[in-house]
């Protein structure tokens, strides 16, 4: 795994919109982007704020939480996916119960740390693909 010094180079500058519904995960993953020098766009905290942020906003990627209090991010998914956003889904669900078009999409199980996220999001925007299984 790479140094969390090495990261904050390569994510600076990148506009991430960052959607979750959880006050505390939100400034959680809200800080680690800003220190890695990302742009957070957001959190937007429901599917509707979502996709006005996703209409109003240039971005490099999206890290979408899946379930916003009962509902499911995948319209905001969808719409990222169509404008070739790269998109990052959190969740505990296991990629068997996203819908199919969506299991392309990374995907960060919950519990996550500040490295996994910082790693995850660097495969993810910098490379325009998702990292490969396991690392």
């Amino acid at each position: 795994m790479e140094e969390l010094s090495s990261m904050p180079e390569s994510l600076a500058g990148l506009k991430i919109l960052l959607v979750e519904d959880e006050f505390i995960n939100a400034i959680f993953v809200a800080d680690i982007l800003s220190s890695a020098g990302c742009d957070v766009i957001g959190p937007a905290k429901n599917v509707e704020e979502a996709i006005r942020l996703a209409d109003d906003q240039p971005l490099d990627g999206a890290i979408l939480d899946v379930n916003l209090a009962g509902e499911a991010v995948y319209p905001v998914a969808d719409k990222l996916v169509a404008r070739n956003v790269p998109v990052m889904l959190t969740t505990g669900y296991e990629s068997g119960m996203l819908p199919e078009r969506l299991r392309d999409c990374r995907r960060l199980q919950k519990p996550f740390g500040e490295q996994e996220l910082l790693t995850e999001l660097r495969h993810l925007v910098i490379t325009g693909k998702p990292a490969q299984p396991g690392g």
